[in-house]
C-alpha cells in the first residue's frame, strides 16, 4: 500500500491492517493520532499504543517517538530512564535524533547513570548525518571539556559548523559570545559568510577523519590546514603533532615540512 493510498484511508479502515503488522501503516495511525491531521483528533494516548506496537517490532521512527512522548509526559507517565530506553534502541539503529536526545540524557545524568564520554560518543554519530544539534552539543563538550580533551578551538569550530547548517542555538552561542568580546567566535560569524572558508572546512574536515583513521597523506595535509589556518584555527603545535605523525610514517613532504619549521625556530 503507497502514501496515496493510505491517505484516503479513514482510521478505522487502517486499524485492522495495522493490527496485522503493517509498520508504515501503524506509523501512519501514530502520526494522525500525535498530529491531528486528516479529521483525527489529537489523542496521546492512542499514538502511545501503537507506536509501541511499531517499536516493539524493531522499528527506529516508532522507537524515538515513543521515547519523546516518555520524555514529555504524553500518553504515557514522565519517565526519563523508558525514554532513555527507547532512543537506545533507535540510536542503535543509526536514528540521529535519538542519538541526540540520548547524548544530552547522558551529559546530564538525566535518566541515566552521567556519562559525558558516551554524550560525546553519541553527538558525533548524529553529526555524520548532518544532526546540526549535535554539531552544537559537540561543539560544547569540546569547549568545556565535557567528555573528551578540553579544547575551544576545536569546540568554536563544531559550534560554527551548526551554525551554518542553521541551528538556532549555535548561532545565538556566536552572537553572545561575540558580543561579549570573545575574538573566536567574532571570527568564526564572519567566515560563516565567507564561501571559500566553508570549502576548506570541507577539505579539512575529510582529512581530519583520514588522518585519524591513520592515513600519512591526510596527516600531513591536516598538519598544512593547522599551519596556515586553512578551514580551521592557525594552530602550530597541532601543525607539528600530525606532520610529526606523517613524517614517522615515512612521508617526504611532511619531513621538510618539519624540517623547514625547524630552520624557522
Amino acid at each position: 500500500m503507497n502514501y496515496e493510498e493510505r491517505k484516503k484511508m479513514t482510521i478505522e479502515e487502517l486499524r485492522p491492517i495495522a493490527e496485522a503488522g503493517d509498520l508504515e501503516v501503524i506509523f501512519e495511525i501514530a502520526s494522525r493520532y500525535t498530529e491531528g491531521i486528516d479529521g483525527t483528533e489529537k489523542d496521546w494516548k492512542e499514538a502511545a499504543y501503537w507506536l509501541r506496537k511499531g517499536a516493539e517490532m524493531g522499528d527506529d521512527y516508532c522507537q524515538h517517538w515513543l521515547g519523546n512522548l516518555y520524555a514529555a509526559g504524553e500518553g504515557v507517565p514522565l519517565d526519563k530512564a523508558e525514554a532513555a530506553k527507547w532512543w537506545r534502541m533507535a540510536a542503535d539503529q543509526d536514528e540521529q535524533w535519538s542519538q541526540c536526545y540520548l547524548g544530552e540524557l547522558y551529559l546530564t545524568g538525566d535518566g541515566v547513570p552521567q556519562d559525558k564520554a558516551e554524550a560525546v560518543r553519541l553527538f558525533r554519530a548524529a553529526a555524520v548525518t548532518d544532526a546540526w544539534i549535535a554539531y552544537f552539543n559537540l561543539g560544547l563538550c569540546y569547549f568545556n571539556g565535557d567528555g573528551i580533551e578540553k579544547d575551544e578551538a576545536e569546540g568554536v569550530m563544531w559550534i560554527q559548523e551548526g551554525a551554518w547548517g542553521g541551528e538556532e542555538k549555535a548561532i545565538d552561542w556566536l552572537n553572545e559570545a561575540a558580543e561579549k568580546g570573545y575574538e573566536p567566535a567574532q571570527k568564526a560569524l564572519e567566515e560563516i559568510e565567507d564561501e571559500d572558508f566553508w570549502h576548506k572546512r570541507c577539505d579539512f574536515r575529510r582529512y581530519q577523519q583520514a588522518a585519524e583513521e591513520g592515513d600519512s597523506e591526510a596527516q600531513h595535509n591536516l598538519g598544512v590546514c593547522y599551519l596556515n589556518g586553512d578551514g580551521c584555527m592557525q594552530d602550530r603545535a597541532k601543525a607539528v603533532r600530525w606532520l610529526r605523525k606523517s613524517a614517522e610514517q615515512g612521508n617526504e613532504e611532511a619531513k621538510a615540512a618539519l624540517a623547514d619549521l625547524e630552520q624557522e625556530k
